[in-house]
């Protein structure tokens, strides 16, 4: 029992620093493909120019959180882009904010979509959709309606797609402390964290995840795997995209790490919230019926579950 009692943490630390190891390979791989790809003037394609970029942007009763965002996309430095708006049935002022907002920036492309029914069953999922549908650039570039842009940010994205065997490039999201104490410093913790598990597991190859509120993909990508509509519905609709497009496409997914695309979004302010918004996403990735995206995230807890148990 002694002899047991001596090599089981010996073992128990080889596993979980040959992990972080593997994973920190994966990281650098990544690192080395984006200075690879961004050595040319952010923006610029080798496919020539700048392609025009569809910015789709869901909003269900956002109206508290919509103005740092709003004041974003005004210090965008990118000339050919569209701001989508999906209104998906707010019961505040969130339509009202996103149309005045619209009024006083007419040098923007700026759409406002008002959904009154949504059938779900990823009802974000509906809205992207829909936003899609009428959505006419050569790239789609999601965010959400609570999230505060670099001024860089859609051409830094639009430059992570500098090749034309990449399809799909999944970017950082941090989150702003909501304030003092444990909650709000575990949440920033957590977030980075995660990224950082997805982006290491996508420089190895095994992309299974990403935010859906920070990721661009090719009109050309989706058109390859029949459309965003052919995405299977699933509780994170960015893992399904990610996954489909890596199994069903000749797509490469690239994920940046550059401070030009950082997005910042606001903190759960509950540990109810926290817990669920967690939950969703876990089950999300857990029982996706993509091989791989199940093993990502199975990878990601056990990873995670034995740093908290050291």
């Amino acid at each position: 029992m002694a002899y047991f009692s001596t090599i089981l943490p010996f073992v128990y630390y080889i596993i979980f620093v040959g992990l972080h190891i593997t994973l920190m390979l994966g990281l650098i791989l990544e690192w080395v493909r984006e200075k690879r790809t961004l050595k040319n003037k952010p923006g610029e394609l080798q496919i020539g120019g700048l392609p025009a970029v569809s910015v789709i942007i869901p909003a269900h009763n956002e109206s508290r959180r919509i103005n740092g965002l709003l004041k974003s996309l005004e210090a965008q430095d990118y000339p050919d882009a569209e701001y989508i708006f999906i209104d998906d049935r707010s019961q505040d002022e969130s339509a009202e904010i996103i149309s005045s907002f619209i009024k006083r920036n007419p040098h923007l492309s700026a759409k406002l979509i008002s959904l009154k029914e949504n059938p779900g069953p990823n009802y974000k999922q509906y809205a992207l959709t829909k936003g899609i549908e009428i959505a006419t650039g050569e790239f789609f570039l999601f965010t959400d309606a609570d999230c505060i842009l670099p001024p860089q940010w859609v051409r830094g994205m639009v430059a992570r797609l500098n090749n034309k065997n990449t399809g799909l490039a999944i970017g950082p999201v941090l989150k702003q402390p909501g304030g003092k104490g444990f909650f709000h410093l575990y949440q920033c913790y957590e977030h980075g964290i995660r990224y950082v598990y997805l982006a290491g597991s996508n420089g190895l190859g095994a992309s299974g995840g990403g935010f859906g509120n920070n990721l661009i993909v090719k009109r050309a990508c989706l058109d390859a795997v029949g459309g965003y509509e052919n995405i299977p519905p699933s509780p994170t609709e960015d893992a399904a995209l990610i996954s489909k497009i890596r199994s069903c496409s000749k797509y490469k997914i690239r994920a940046a790490l550059g401070k030009d695309v950082h997005v910042i979004t606001l903190g759960e302010n509950t540990w109810k919230t926290l817990i669920n918004q967690t939950l969703r996403w876990n089950n999300g990735g857990l029982f996706s019926p993509d091989k791989v995206t199940r093993i990502n995230y199975n990878f990601l807890m056990i990873t995670i579950g034995m740093g908290m148990s050291w």
